[in-house]
């Protein structure tokens, strides 16, 4: 089949399309990614691993990266203004508004640009990975006739709770799109019950974020004159509960040390606190690495921790970073998010804490350093449970079977 796939990363730095992507291709099918220049790093189109990638340079986008050049002062980060605590309640709502009516006009450029890009590319399926491309897929869909999948990588419902326009108009795309899709994908069974009640449709089929990683070296061993090594890797951004391990490492009275590996809006805030706290000695700022060094280098570490909170958009989400912590051999440390803990408690590599407050992550992680033979376990448990089970070769099955069955239906001889 030839595949178009939409979404709005630059791919490169997204495993899950890329990954997806690279095992539809290698499996023989034509596969063009379209996705957004995000920075000059990224080239406006490449082929990796046998797919076409096209980068789309939004306007909206260009008119951001030249006021950033042009005027550094005029560029805040979103939802961490020191100024909003001080303004008032009128002119903190109308920061948010503007906010909101800036994800739209995101929304709208990526919709309009991408359908009229996508729509010279020749292809039996648009493949949108997430809400926020299902606009142009539609249309794409409705104008060739071609199929329409979709693949839903969180909970879209539970998204943008806090910036209203935006959040209605996913939520409205999703619900009016969702049921006239050949296919339908999401990352875990909580999402796919969810979609399923919500839309009334079949229950989506399940591709789990597992990382596409050659076998890594089981963990080595504790070393006992070395401090645990606490990693967190990936955006900085609100919601994800960083700040309270921060604060945390405040009051841990074991010998630790806390690594962030990432990038993201919230950065120069979480640099601040780490300052304001003064444990500079206990919180270091990690250079981020590509996405394929990213379990070698984690492996350096012993405990990964995820801390999203759950009021969040991140309450159904079982994220890449919870597996490429187990490939790595890292116990998982995390909070009692409803996927989360299921994946811990049933196959024993972790640590759940029942409260997000700093307090009760700095027991938790005193806990974990007080057992070192038991941290060691939990590491080896991690590390085995991934190869045994987890490992990408395992899952991408559930893909490529759906793709084969979509082809037979679009020549007549096979009903999805």
């Amino acid at each position: 089949m030839r595949i178009c796939m939409l979404v709005t990363t630059n791919v490169t730095n997204d495993p899950r399309v890329s990954k997806e992507a690279t095992a539809l291709a290698l499996a023989g099918h034509l596969v063009t990614v379209f996705g957004i220049y995000m920075s000059n790093v990224d080239s406006a189109s490449e082929t990796v691993n046998g797919v076409e990638v096209r980068r789309i340079d939004l306007w909206n986008r260009r008119i951001v990266r030249w006021l950033k050049s042009a005027k550094p002062r005029l560029t805040t980060q979103v939802g961490n203004q020191t100024s909003i605590s001080l303004a008032s309640k009128w002119k903190a709502n109308i920061v948010h508004l503007l906010y909101d009516l800036n994800d739209v006009v995101d929304l709208l450029c990526a919709f309009s640009q991408m359908f009229f890009s996508a729509i010279r590319c020749r292809c039996d399926a648009y493949h949108c990975h997430d809400a926020n491309t299902l606009l142009p897929g539609y249309l794409l869909h409705k104008i060739t006739g071609k199929s329409l999948v979709y693949d839903s990588h969180e909970y879209w419902a539970g998204k943008n709770t806090s910036k209203p326009i935006t959040g209605w108009l996913t939520r409205t795309i999703e619900h009016n799109t969702i049921k006239i899709c050949s296919l339908v994908f999401t990352v875990n069974k909580t999402i796919a019950d969810r979609l399923a009640n919500d839309h009334t449709i079949r229950k989506p089929l399940v591709i789990l974020n597992v990382p596409e990683v050659a076998q890594a070296m089981p963990p080595e061993q504790y070393q006992l004159e070395e401090p645990i090594k606490i990693l967190y890797h990936g955006l900085y951004s609100k919601g994800r509960g960083i700040e309270s391990v921060i604060q945390a490492m405040a009051m841990v009275q074991s010998s630790v040390v806390f690594g962030l590996r990432g990038y993201g809006d919230n950065e120069n805030a979480l640099r601040k606190l780490v300052d304001d706290l003064q444990v500079q000695e206990k919180v270091q700022f990690l250079e981020p690495v590509k996405m394929t060094e990213l379990v070698n280098k984690a492996a350096e570490f012993h405990v990964g921790v995820i801390p999203f909170e759950k009021s969040s958009s991140f309450a159904e989400s079982l994220p890449n970073k919870v597996f490429e912590y187990m490939a790595s051999g890292l116990c998982i440390l995390s909070n009692n998010l409803v996927e989360l803990e299921r994946l811990i408690t049933s196959h024993h590599i972790g640590k759940i804490y029942y409260d997000e407050n700093p307090k009760s992550i700095a027991s938790a992680i005193d806990e974990l350093c007080s057992d070192i033979n038991f941290l060691q376990v939990l590491r080896g448990n991690a590390w085995t449970v991934f190869n045994e089970v987890y490992a990408w070769g395992k899952h991408k099955h559930v893909l490529l079977t759906a793709y084969e069955r979509l082809g037979n239906a679009n020549k007549g001889s096979f009903n999805v």
